[in-house]
């Protein structure tokens, strides 16, 4: 089968409309879950921020480009929670060594992304503060 028979999702809108249609259409089991998907919100947030990073570097705002080895460092990744090992270990019980466009080990790639997010960070209070407006009161002022 080309497609999974099974697609979970946390309740979303995403999933209504023409996306239920070709569930349907694949039968394809659609199951509506209220549990938090922690592990999986934690991981898109490692990937976007790894995504920021590349972005910053390349000076481009086509991510698509580097999507695919950017995957493949965060599964090969080493994670403590996964006792010193890495999701592509786990899964195929070895280790696979790759080369990518960008000479980068995962721990160096690991801390540009977090510098990335710090600068993105930084960016955003900058300009929420150009935004924002406090209001100046006087004495004796009704509020």
């Amino acid at each position: 089968m080309l497609f999974r028979s099974i697609v979970q999702n946390d309740k979303g809108k995403e999933f209504e409309g023409k996306v239920a249609k070709f569930l349907k259409l694949w039968s394809i089991k659609h199951v509506k879950s209220s549990s938090y998907q922690g592990k999986v919100e934690r991981s898109h947030r490692t990937l976007k921020s790894i995504l920021g990073f590349d972005i910053i570097k390349t000076k481009s705002l086509n991510w698509v480009n580097g999507l695919e080895d950017n995957i493949i460092l965060v599964n090969q990744r080493r994670k403590r929670v996964l006792g010193n090992h890495s999701p592509f270990e786990i899964f195929y019980g070895r280790f696979k060594t790759i080369s990518l466009s960008q000479q980068f080990t995962p721990d160096e790639l690991h801390q540009k992304a977090r510098e990335s997010t710090s600068q993105y960070k930084e960016r955003m209070i900058k300009r929420q503060e150009k935004t924002l407006k406090t209001p100046e009161y006087n004495s004796f002022d009704r509020v």
